[in-house]
């Protein structure tokens, strides 16, 4: 054996040596919370999939009608607790998606928008409505700006491009109509 082949294997050997105690040697990052968060979630997924399962087997006719009912039941009643255990400790928080914010901040200015009092009372005096402009400008403001995204075809059809025998819009360049068939002229 030459040199040359022993200080390969060598390096061989300490490159797989790193990678298999690689897991011993880093800290663990996840918190204990967060561990027993994604414990409990994982928990929740498969009594989910489990209830799935069951439905589906008693739709096929693998599962009776008397063993079906009390083991939904079981399990609905097991994802329940799971859900308790997961509110109880504040663990059942969704995952932050600006999105999401957006959304919330508009339907909390259309609440605001109907909880007011009628704009034109009996006497005429009271407070101005607040157009709906600025209703969403407003709940725009309050959450983070985040482009919406762009339709994948304009949704308007051209005017007066209406099929004759449906009556739906159709682009310009179409030689048949998407909805009924109809040649369009």
């Amino acid at each position: 054996m030459t040199i040359g082949t022993i200080l390969l294997g060598i390096a061989v050997f300490l490159i797989v040596a790193a990678i298999v105690y690689r897991p011993f040697l880093e800290p663990r990052y996840r918190s204990e919370i967060g561990s027993r968060r994604q414990a409990l979630l994982d928990q929740k997924e498969a009594v989910l999939e489990e209830i799935h399962l069951l439905d589906f087997d008693h739709e096929t006719g693998k599962v009776p009608d008397r063993h079906y009912a009390s083991q939904r039941v079981t399990l609905i009643r097991e994802a329940a607790e799971l859900l308790r255990e997961l509110d109880a400790h504040g663990l059942n928080l969704p995952a932050a998606n600006p999105a999401d914010a957006q959304d919330d901040a508009i339907e909390a200015a259309i609440r605001r928008l109907r909880r007011r009092p009628d704009p034109q009372p009996a006497n005429g005096n009271g407070p101005a409505p607040l157009p709906v402009a600025e209703a969403v400008a407003e709940a725009a403001e309050a959450s983070p700006r985040q482009p919406l995204p762009a339709p994948a075809r304009e949704a308007a059809p051209i005017a007066g491009a209406f099929c004759p025998q449906c009556g739906n819009g159709h682009d310009a360049g179409d030689k048949f109509c998407a909805f009924c068939g109809t040649q369009l002229s």
